[in-house]
């Protein structure tokens, strides 16, 4: 799998949002899209429809691999991330 390539944020008030992709399969590669957007753009959307997430939970034994974009984008610990599939 190609891999994933950072690109920064330009804006001043610049965001990205992750959308986690569906799977029922829990075993499953964790998917997710990118969304860059601005908060000036969201305005509301962003309090009513998101979920904040840590990028730190679990044990650093219990890794999955996720892709963003259909790249490869290393690695998460495995405990969040199942939670909301």
């Amino acid at each position: 799998m190609e891999p994933y390539i950072y690109t920064g944020i330009t804006e001043s008030d610049g965001i990205r949002l992750i959308e986690l992709q569906p799977s029922g399969d829990k075993a499953a590669m964790v998917q997710f899209h990118l969304i860059h957007t601005t908060l000036k753009e969201t305005q509301q959307e962003v309090i009513d429809h998101y979920v904040a997430l840590s990028y730190v939970w679990g044990s650093l034994d219990d890794r999955v691999t996720i892709s963003i974009d259909g790249k490869s984008a290393g690695e998460l610990l495995g405990t969040g991330p199942s939670n909301f599939i």
